[in-house]
């Protein structure tokens, strides 16, 4: 996070947030697509992978909590990584419901990609709306009601996904 402060010194506490929820995003969607390459060994790869992105998750989540300038080492963080995983709940859900495909030939690595790189995106969303309301900055209704909103755009992309992954079935 310092690192990234250094990088962009102009940039506030929400946009170094942003840019950490990206760069997770990109290593999520990076494991995805490694771990369901090949279709016979992401079956074997589902644990490691399930075990890797929750590392990620949780690796964000603190990073975020830092680039809102809030001290790590707090017993507190512990508890907020885990409101903030059950704010956005649903991420593993999909994750856990997509599994199968996810071993299909050339199918799985772009579902496991895409669903890595979409549970990131909202948790990382769902971090910073916690960390603002917790300074105050949005109403905690507002943060809901947002975070509702990222899930249902994650949910039509995951749509559109479905059509274009029957497409190249067809």
């Amino acid at each position: 996070v310092e690192e990234m402060r250094s990088q962009h010194p102009q940039e506030t506490q929400e946009q170094i947030a942003q840019r950490l929820i990206v760069q997770k995003t990109w290593e999520g969607g990076r494991l995805g697509l490694l771990t369901n390459i090949i279709p016979p060994v992401a079956a074997f790869f589902l644990g490691i992978e399930l075990i890797a992105t929750t590392k990620l998750q949780t690796e964000m989540v603190y990073e975020i909590a830092a680039a809102y300038r809030l001290d790590l080492s707090e017993s507190a963080r512990r508890g907020e990584v885990l409101a903030i995983f059950g704010l956005s709940l649903g991420a593993d859900v999909l994750k856990t419901g997509l599994t199968v495909v996810e071993i299909i030939p050339g199918i799985g690595a772009v579902v496991g990609a895409s669903t890595n790189a979409a549970m990131l995106y909202v948790l990382g969303q769902t971090a910073c709306r916690f960390y603002q309301s917790k300074a105050g900055e949005i109403e905690v209704e507002s943060m809901q009601e947002e975070t509702a909103a990222d899930w249902q755009v994650a949910l039509k992309q995951s749509q559109i996904m479905d059509k274009i992954l029957a497409q190249m079935v067809r």
